[in-house]
């Protein structure tokens, strides 16, 4: 899935297409690994007016951050689905200390998601949505 394919609907998926190229360069980047008991959710995609877990991350990292980041995904779940280490990594220019951030995402998001420890990368590492082929040196 490319980076524009977010499962957003066509009125609104310019803006998050163009938000996602952008980089904020020499930053560094964090690996979340999350996972949900999905009933509560309707996917992972933001969608207005129902809650999805791309939402209410976002909300979390909002809180924690002061501003939401791009989120990248490696996957995406249906509406009811639940997921075991789904990843999804953001690139911050600043430092977090990656325990913290995680006490706080498990604090401020529903009790049926939880984060499991956070990694901080350099900004050579690979955010989620790396191709596989990419991975193993297949071309």
């Amino acid at each position: 899935m490319s980076s524009g394919q977010c499962g957003m609907n066509e009125a609104n998926a310019r803006p998050e297409a163009e938000r996602r190229s952008q980089s904020v360069g020499g930053g560094y980047w964090y690996r979340l690994d999350l996972q949900y008991d999905g009933t509560a959710f309707r996917g992972w995609a933001r969608q207005p007016d129902v809650p999805t877990v791309q939402g209410a991350l976002e909300t979390a990292l909002g809180t924690v951050l002061g501003e939401v980041p791009v989120l990248r995904v490696a996957g995406r779940t249906d509406s009811g689905a639940h997921a075991r280490r789904q990843v999804v990594s953001v690139e911050l220019d600043r430092h977090l200390d990656c325990a913290a951030l995680v006490r706080s995402l498990n604090a401020l998001t529903p009790p049926r998601c939880a984060y499991l420890p956070a990694l901080r990368c350099r900004s050579s590492s690979m955010p989620a949505q790396m191709p596989v082929l990419a991975l193993t040196g297949i071309s």
